[in-house]
This record gives structure tokens, C-alpha cells and sequence, in this order.
């Protein structure tokens, strides 16, 4: 059962998906920065830190890839559709939304097929992690309403029967 949602919801989400993009640009920088400031926006700093810049396109991107989510798993957008059409239609939205900031941005060199080889592995990484993580948390929650409702039922069968 989904509670309605409001805008603490919306920013606490933005806040977890701002915080984990944070800590893989935090291991790319130290693994790639140096090697890769020459050919991309993103690691301007080298090894010695993210710029600020950078931080607040991840903040913005955040901000749509959570809105991006929310239309396809609210009935706003999409009144009727499994949840792999849901899933599937955020993960392409997602992706376009990457690719408008990978071009609006230079966070990499677009005609480097080995920079969009790492962008989709990387991508593709987070998005199985993702899933596993929702369905996890997913199966906790009905186990949860399970064992409440085998509870209401054995208080229900105990009055009926006194």
C-alpha cells in the first residue's frame, strides 16, 4: 500500500540519488581524475576534489531523474501499465536526461565510444543495484503487512470467539 507522497518525500529522494551519484564521482575521481581532466569537464580537478559546478548539475539531474520516477510510478503520467513498462520508460527518460547533460555539459568527449562504453556500464550497474535494492525493500514491506495481517486475523478469530 502506497502512502501519498508529499514534497519531503520528493527532496529526501533527490537527496539519496544526489548523495549516491556524489559517491561514485567521489571513486571515479580518485581511480580516473588525473587521466581524465584532459578529456573531460567532469574531473577539471583532477584527484583533488569534484567541482562545484559539477555538484550542482548533479543536484539539477538528481532533481529530474526523482521527478522522472515519480511521473512513471504515480498515476499521473501513465494511468494504467506494468511495472516494466513503468520501469522501462524511466530508465529511457533517464537516459535521454544523461545524454542531454553528457552534450549540454562536456562531461566527456561524445565521440569517444569507450566514455559512452563506461557511461552505460556504470549505468546499467546502478540501474540492476537499483532494482535489487526496491525489490528487497519491496519484499520486507509485504512480509511486513503479512505477518500484521495474520495478526488482525488471530485478534479477530480470539474476539469472535469469546
Amino acid at each position: 500500500m502506497e502512502d501519498k507522497k508529499n514534497i519531503f518525500d520528493f527532496a529526501g529522494m533527490v537527496f539519496i540519488t544526489f548523495g549516491f551519484c556524489m559517491i561514485c564521482m567521489m571513486l571515479f575521481t580518485v581511480i580516473f581524475g588525473e587521466e581524465a581532466k584532459e578529456f573531460s569537464t567532469m574531473f577539471a580537478l583532477g584527484k583533488k576534489g569534484i567541482p562545484v559546478e559539477l555538484m550542482a548539475q548533479f543536484l539539477t539531474l538528481a532533481v529530474l531523474i526523482t521527478l522522472a520516477r515519480y511521473l512513471f510510478f504515480s498515476d499521473v503520467l501513465i494511468k494504467r501499465g506494468s511495472i516494466a513498462v513503468r520501469t522501462a520508460g524511466m530508465f529511457l527518460t533517464i537516459i535521454i536526461i544523461c545524454a542531454c547533460y553528457i552534450f549540454s555539459f562536456q562531461w566527456f568527449p561524445v565521440n569517444m565510444w569507450d566514455s559512452w562504453a563506461g557511461f552505460f556500464i556504470c549505468f546499467g550497474i546502478s540501474s540492476v543495484v537499483s532494482v535489487m535494492i526496491m525489490t528487497l525493500r519491496e519484499k520486507m514491506e509485504n512480509k511486513k503487512m503479512e505477518e500484521g495481517l495474520k495478526r488482525l486475523r488471530k485478534q479477530w478469530e480470539e474476539e469472535k470467539n469469546e
